[in-house]
């Protein structure tokens, strides 16, 4: 039978850590800080090596994002929310939900990120969690505030900005909030949870997504 066994615990450089994802070579945890307040190690992303057996070592390299959004009460400063590898293996994706800001960070063999691309999504949408198509172009990201899924495309080293879609039903009146989004294997639906109207999205996928 399998069991658990504790290995160890490491910094993740900032507060109210949100998410992590691994990279596909399993060699690098990357961990998104919302990062509620200030002080000590604030960072919004940090990348943390993983050893052979498992346990991790101490972060490798680092962000912090700047700036705020137009809601004062969620959007006061950066608040990072998600962070993906992208299917290349060279970069990552980072949600912004306090700054309305979808970032894409080159991510190097040693685990050093630098900035390669951003975009900005509507003023107070506030994006919280991305999933990418299949065909390693097409990016689709919940954004929590307004309640929408933009889809974007990643080509050449840019972001560009296809589409929006409200992830909630017609004419609803509670107050609801988009959280996470996941794709179907095929790349054919997008699935976007939405909290307060406590529904699923499903979205159709044209065949060709980043078209």
């Amino acid at each position: 039978a399998r069991t658990l066994t504790y290995l160890n615990k490491q910094p993740t450089l900032g507060s109210v850590t949100a998410h992590n994802s691994l990279t596909a070579d399993g060699r690098f945890l990357l961990v998104a800080n919302y990062g509620i307040g200030t002080g000590g190690p604030d960072r919004s992303a940090a990348v943390l090596p993983i050893a052979p057996d498992g346990s991790l070592l101490p972060a490798v390299a680092s962000i912090a994002h700047a700036g705020t959004g137009p809601n004062p009460e969620r959007q006061e400063r950066p608040h990072t929310h998600c962070i993906i590898p992208a299917p290349d293996g060279t970069h990552v994706f980072v949600a912004d939900l306090g700054l309305d800001q979808v970032f894409a960070y080159r991510l190097d063999r040693a685990g050093g990120l630098d900035p390669a691309a951003e975009i900005a999504l509507p003023p107070g949408a506030g994006p919280r969690h991305i999933a990418v198509h299949p065909d390693g172009e097409t990016i689709f990201v919940a954004c929590e505030l307004d309640s929408t899924v933009h889809a974007l495309r990643w080509r050449g080293g840019r972001l560009a900005h296809l589409g929006a879609i409200s992830s909630l039903p017609p004419g609803t009146a509670v107050t609801s909030y988009a959280a996470a989004i996941h794709l179907s294997p095929d790349g054919r639906f997008a699935y976007a949870s939405n909290r307060g109207d406590d529904s699923i999205a499903v979205i159709g996928i044209a065949r060709t997504a980043g078209s």
